[in-house]
């Protein structure tokens, strides 16, 4: 699952943000040759005003896709986070409840087990666990 994830994060993001970079890269391009030109006399004042506006509104709803991009890259980087101190703190549960007594871990059930149903199948419903991620590497 976690391999899937970094996938999808490495292959759609980087080429997303490849993409946008090399859009911007030539937009401001296009300014600067567009100054050079107002700068040389070629082009005049509201000519430039006229032909510089559009680039800059393109521009700037580019940084504000890379921003997002940035945004959702933090977000993937800290469910990861989340994901791999699940997955350690599980496997510590796991390793310890093979220490536990019989009676250690009918206690354990008792405390998860919200209600039992016995029909033609017996359902066995568990309380919801909450999950609190301690920051800290060293609390897992």
């Amino acid at each position: 699952f976690k391999s899937r994830l970094q996938e999808y994060d490495e292959a759609g993001q980087r080429s997303e943000q490849q993409r946008i970079q090399a859009k911007t890269k030539g937009l401001e391009d296009e300014r600067d040759r567009l100054i050079a030109l107002f700068q040389k006399g070629h082009v005049t004042e509201d000519e430039l005003d006229f032909r510089i506006y559009p680039l800059k509104s393109s521009l700037e709803m580019y940084r504000l896709e890379l921003d997002k991009l940035a945004n959702w890259r933090a977000y993937h980087e800290q469910i990861m986070t989340l994901l791999k101190q699940f997955i350690t703190t599980a496997s510590n549960i796991r390793s310890e409840i093979n220490n536990y007594t019989n009676e250690q871990k009918g206690k354990l059930m008792e405390s998860l087990v919200d209600k039992v149903e016995i029909g033609e199948v017996v359902q066995i419903k568990l309380l919801p666990i909450r999950f609190v991620v301690n920051n800290e590497p060293s609390a897992c």
